[in-house]
């Protein structure tokens, strides 16, 4: 997340500021996760067919 989210300099002062927005820089991150894992079609293995 450092390199994508430009979280490799802090941008406010103090412990408590900084967590909160690495909280919701991590929230962001995460439903970018999620949008791009249900983008992806089902994978399912070929059908047998009994002979």
């Amino acid at each position: 997340m450092k390199t994508v989210a430009g979280a490799r300099k802090l941008r406010y002062r103090g412990t408590a500021r900084n967590g909160q927005w690495f909280q919701l820089l991590a929230a962001a991150y995460n439903l970018v996760r999620m949008a791009k894992i249900a983008a992806k079609p089902v994978q399912r293995p070929p059908e047998t067919v009994p002979v």
